[in-house]
């Protein structure tokens, strides 16, 4: 069964690619543009393919084309810019969630040290001391 909402390399997608849309990095009709080919489900590349041959076949001029190659040009290269943007930032939070999950080993086995010492750290003991006979306690 699929799930509803997005996969997480799609949540990253949109993540990274608002913050260059912010930095300047590309600009919004680009960004609308990766939408359009991920909700397509095509590259920019076949689709490039697929305008230019529709405007051969309706006959435009080579000055046309060129334009329609060039704005596709963009669209291919800010699309190469975000997949490497979304694969660092991948990386850097898989790298943060092993250190998250690291700092939380460490501490559960602190606690069982101290679990096993009962908070005094100069030997650990391995089992707790009996409680005291009858005879024992006079």
């Amino acid at each position: 069964m699929k799930g509803i909402g997005l996969t997480k390399s799609e949540r990253a997608t949109n993540i990274v690619m608002t913050q260059m849309l912010l930095r300047g990095e590309i600009k919004y009709d680009e960004l609308n543009a990766i939408n359009y080919f991920v909700l397509k489900g095509t590259t920019p590349r076949q689709e490039r393919d697929e305008q230019i041959a529709l405007l051969k076949k309706r006959g435009a001029s080579q000055g046309e084309i060129e334009m329609n190659r060039r704005e596709f040009q963009r669209y291919i290269d800010a699309k190469e810019k975000v997949d490497i943007e979304v694969k660092k930032y991948l990386e850097h939070k898989e790298k943060a969630q092993e250190e998250r999950r690291e700092k939380i080993m460490q501490n559960v086995r602190v606690t069982q040290h101290y679990r096993k010492t009962r908070g005094k750290p100069s030997r650990v003991r391995e089992h707790t001391r009996k409680k005291p006979t009858k005879k024992r306690r006079r």
